[in-house]
């Protein structure tokens, strides 16, 4: 029990971080207008990561 709570913790940690690492410069690619399609697509990623992963270890719970 304990250790699906740190593996949640862990998962939205780490997708979130990996979301503002993907996501702060595809925001400026937008703002010129040029953007990279593969950085786009990670970020799609880890938001899904986040939502699918905290949702799965919820229903472990």
């Amino acid at each position: 029990m304990n250790l699906i709570n740190i593996s949640l913790i862990a998962v939205i940690i780490l997708s979130i971080v990996m979301t503002i690492v993907y996501g702060l410069p595809l925001i400026e690619q937008i703002k010129n207008k040029k953007v990279n399609k593969i950085q786009m697509f990670a970020v799609c990623l880890f938001i899904c990561t986040i939502i699918s992963g905290t949702i799965i270890l919820h229903c472990i719970k």
